[in-house]
């Protein structure tokens, strides 16, 4: 991010005179246009003023943002200064406010451009806001609702979040254009954002989908909601949990998963770094590197790989411009990946009865699209599902805008044509059949694939306490070795004292799902466990089979030391 300064003498160029007047007023409603090289861009910004002093936000259709809220504002009569805090860069503002205009300049980094506003009385909008708080387990987390006017009841949308640190904000513009269709939205802040306790850096996607689903069944409790007509939407790492979502949710009402990854975690972010080399200027001649670099880095994220080879690989393409070191050691980074490494979507899409919609662009940098939608497709439509549409927009990228051309001018962003107006009536139409999805308890029972995933996520991160929770009070550990299978533990006390002498003794053990196989009550998971030993990293592959009954974890037959 980029703290960027100002230069007032650079008004004078604009031909903004300073004239000393009475007191002016900057509060108020102003639209109008920010320019930079010749590209023009509709905006609205609200400045108001409180206890504390001024604020802003800043709103735009072009780039889908909706009461982004302006930091700094300041008003020195007659100068007007805001910045705007963007996820890579921060925009400065300062300009000249004179009667019901207020014209100045803006700075990006080294780039500059121009802005004129014109005050305007607010807009009436349609849409009502309630402010919704809600739990899951010991967390709580806060949202709004947005609902179109009038009684009810309505369908309703919950958004999910994607990767980093959302807030309500990042689905806003959605959550307002479905709204206005009709459909009343959703929007929270994720853990440990903005009102939300907790902290998405220390959870894994079992937390999210646990949040998800609380934010769901306190949508279908609110009395203006049709609660038979509520569905989810999610985006890239929304778009990739929302069939975990929908299977421990089956009175989901449909899917609508945008970007959403079909292939294993350690695949999809090597694509995306790849493409991101790709986008940082790795020229033809060092694809083969540039590929190296990317495939070492999800290894070693995801897979398990030793650090050492990943920095083996980044000494050989450090000295390039297109490099980017690897992220610190003891960047959230490494322990997310970790929590997530085992996830396959399309075990859970397999388990998704609800209609659902997948939408792509097919220049999408950050998710194999056609890829992803072929997986998923066979995996819902092979079991449950009870309908799919695949949704492509041509030249879109991952947020659906069009990619500039290389070496092209500057140009603000533009949303391709038909989103998000082609989702929307498909939500529409889903809502407007009679349910075509079985109606099921109030209190679903997790699923056995579940359990098992939780389970070897607390195991990563050596949470006894959390894999205890997970298992039946009589759970039992058999260790199968040729023809003799032997009782390592009965019970969970016994257990949980062998898993905490086992953590002891390894206290870098990882391990990752590499395969599943579910049917019925039984799953079974093939399993690589790296550690570091005095003699450098050591793997091995292992297989477990585990029963799952009676709200538990039963029993485990593992499988030790498989080739």
């Amino acid at each position: 991010m980029r703290i960027l300064s100002w230069f007032v003498p650079g008004l004078v160029a604009l031909g903004i005179a300073a004239p000393v007047l009475a007191q002016r007023d900057p509060t108020g409603t102003w639209s109008g246009q920010f320019e930079r090289e010749g590209s023009t861009l509709e905006v609205e910004v609200v400045i108001a003023i409180g206890a504390s002093g001024y604020a802003g936000t800043f709103s735009s259709k072009q780039l889908r943002a909706v009461s982004v809220p302006l930091s700094d504002v300041r008003f020195d009569d007659p100068r007007v200064r805001w910045r705007l805090v963007g996820d890579a860069t921060i925009t400065l503002f300062e300009g000249i406010l004179d009667g019901d205009g207020i014209a100045g300049r803006l700075r990006d980094g080294d780039d500059s451009g121009t802005f004129r506003l014109r005050r305007r009385s607010a807009a009436a909008e349609p849409l009502e806001e309630e402010s919704l708080s809600f739990t899951n387990g010991p967390v709580s987390l806060s949202g709004t609702v947005i609902y179109p006017g009038g009684p009810g009841p309505f369908p309703g949308i919950v958004f999910l979040h994607g990767s980093g640190a959302e807030n309500r904000s990042a689905s806003r513009f959605l959550a307002n254009e479905f709204a206005r269709r009709g459909v009343a939205a959703l929007v929270y802040d994720k853990r440990g954002v903005g009102s939300s306790r907790g902290d998405w850096r220390d959870a894994g996607f079992a937390e999210l989908v646990g949040d998800a689903a609380a934010a769901i069944e306190a949508l279908r409790a609110r009395p203006r909601i049709s609660a038979d007509r509520v569905g989810i939407h999610g985006h890239s790492q929304g778009g990739t949990i929302a069939p975990w979502v929908a299977a421990e949710c089956p009175r989901v009402a449909f899917v609508v998963a945008s970007a959403a990854g079909g292939v294993s975690m350690s695949e999809m972010e090597a694509y995306s770094v790849r493409n991101l080399l790709a986008e940082r200027g790795s020229p033809e001649a060092d694809r083969g590197l540039a590929e190296r670099y990317a495939r070492a880095l999800a290894s070693s994220a995801y897979e398990g790989a030793p650090r050492d080879e990943l920095m083996a690989v980044w000494r050989e393409v450090r000295d390039r411009p297109w490099a980017f070191a690897p992220p610190a050691e003891t960047d959230p980074y490494w322990s997310f990946s970790a929590r997530i490494a085992s996830y396959d979507p399309l075990a859970f899409w397999a388990r998704v009865a609800a209609p659902a919609l997948l939408v792509y662009g097919e220049a999408d940098e950050r998710v194999p699209a056609r890829e992803s939608a072929s997986r998923i497709a066979d995996a819902y439509l092979r079991s449950r599902g009870s309908g799919m549409q695949v949704l492509v927009f041509p030249e879109a990228d991952h947020g659906f805008r069009r990619r500039p051309a290389a070496k092209a001018s500057f140009r603000w962003p533009t949303t391709v044509e038909g989103y998000p107006d082609r989702l929307i009536d498909w939500v529409l139409d889903v809502v407007a059949r009679p349910a075509e999805i079985p109606v099921w308890s109030e209190s679903p029972k997790p699923s056995p694939q579940s359990f098992v995933t939780r389970f070897l996520q607390a195991f990563d991160d050596h949470d006894v306490e959390g894999m205890l929770a997970l298992a039946h009070p009589d759970v039992e550990w058999l260790v199968v070795s040729a023809s003799t299978v032997t009782v390592e533990s009965a019970g969970s006390a016994a257990l949980g004292k062998g898993m905490r002498s086992y953590f002891a003794s390894m206290p870098t053990v990882r391990a990752a799902a590499e395969d599943w196989t579910i049917s019925g009550r039984f799953v079974a998971v093939r399993e690589r466990t790296r550690w570091r030993g005095p003699d450098g990293h050591r793997t091995q592959s292992a297989l477990s089979v585990y029963e799952v009954e009676d709200g538990g974890i039963r029993r485990v037959w593992y499988f030790p030391a498989q080739p």
